[in-house]
């Protein structure tokens, strides 16, 4: 295993070799690419204050704010100055201002109801807590789905993925993660969907939430 030093004079050496490829726009893609591979690998982004939201939006802000940093390494290595830190330190700097200046307003901003809000909440509490009040009954309601709207909503370009799916999947205890490597199918796009259905089922849900 790597020691922090290696790690760093590895970052350190591909970050300086895409700023010496600056004319050079093939060769300076490569060596981000590997740079971005090396930083995936290490796993070295930090994840701020992930205990501010409930679990499933912060893994979408995360993820938001992670694929911009991403795209930022391309965009911006030429800013990364050595003599003010090292790789990993610029890295958690700009995922800092990306999470919290870009992917929260861009996330959370989506989910301005206050209704909306409440119902996540409620839900996530139901899903970590088998005893929860009604949490039979609405597993039993979602289960039988009488009128077949839960499954009938399903996602464009994977319709084997529907609402219903979802909520017994998370019931079960499944992650976002879990769920996105099972289906083959990214987390954000997976996230997404969900948070899109949720609102059209907020009054049939507050029976037994």
């Amino acid at each position: 295993m790597s020691t922090n030093d290696e790690i760093d004079g590895k970052l350190l050496r591909l970050a300086i070799a895409a700023q010496d490829h600056k004319h050079n726009i093939l060769e300076r893609r490569k060596v981000l690419t590997e740079l971005v591979t090396q930083i995936e690998g290490f796993r070295i982004v930090g994840r701020p204050r992930p205990n501010e939201f409930p679990p499933d939006i912060y893994e979408e802000i995360y993820a938001e704010a992670k694929q911009d940093l991403m795209l930022c390494i391309f965009t911006k290595i030429d800013t990364y100055n050595p003599s003010k830190g090292k790789v990993r330190q610029w890295l958690n700097f700009l995922m800092n201002k990306r999470f919290f200046n870009e992917a929260i307003p861009k996330i959370v901003g989506r989910k301005n109801s206050i209704l909306y809000t409440e119902m996540q909440i409620k839900w996530e509490e139901y899903l970590k807590n088998d005893s929860y009040e009604a949490g039979t009954a609405l597993r039993e309601m979602i289960e039988e789905d009488a009128d077949d709207a839960l499954k009938s909503v399903v996602m464009t370009r994977n319709p084997q993925i529907n609402f219903q799916v979802l909520l017994l999947k998370r019931g079960d205890g499944m992650s976002w993660q879990q769920l996105s490597e099972e289906f083959g199918v990214k987390l954000p796009t997976l996230t997404s969907f969900y948070r899109r259905s949720l609102p059209q089922f907020i009054p049939r849900f507050r029976e037994y939430l």
